[in-house]
């Protein structure tokens, strides 16, 4: 029974590593445009594997506290906190270029200001996982 315990637990942060790797991955920004939507459209995704994995639906709603310590201890959710930061950032950014300048936003900051909502959005698992902490 130990052993299985030991290996639950070296499993779970395997996966903590890997989903924090995912997002704090350089590649998504390498050759790119500093507006380019790709960032958020991988981090959208990424961030809504975070619900896929710590919830478990099947019956109950149900927490996997064994994956989220391991995710908290690796720097994950500090991870997750930072990019909120920085995509609440990049928003006020936008929204200050339309609101202080005579020349409307482009499309492109459009589509980016949504993009950023739906990366915030899908990242409101943290306080479902909040709640349980």
């Amino acid at each position: 029974m130990q052993l299985k315990k030991k290996l639950a637990f070296k499993v779970s942060d395997s996966i903590a590593e890997v989903l924090r790797d995912h997002l704090i991955w350089p590649r998504y920004a390498l050759d790119s445009e500093t507006d380019s939507t790709n960032k958020y459209n991988y981090l959208t995704v990424m961030l809504g594997l975070l619900s896929l994995l710590f919830l478990d639906e099947r019956s109950q709603v149900s927490l996997q506290t064994m994956l989220v310590k391991s995710f908290d201890q690796t720097g994950g959710l500090e991870n997750v906190f930072t990019l909120l930061r920085q995509f609440w950032e990049e928003a006020e950014t936008i929204r200050a270029f339309e609101e202080y300048s005579t020349i409307e936003a482009d499309d492109k900051s459009k589509d980016k200001l949504t993009r950023i909502h739906g990366c915030i959005e899908i990242a409101n698992i943290l306080s479902i996982l909040l709640n349980f902490l």
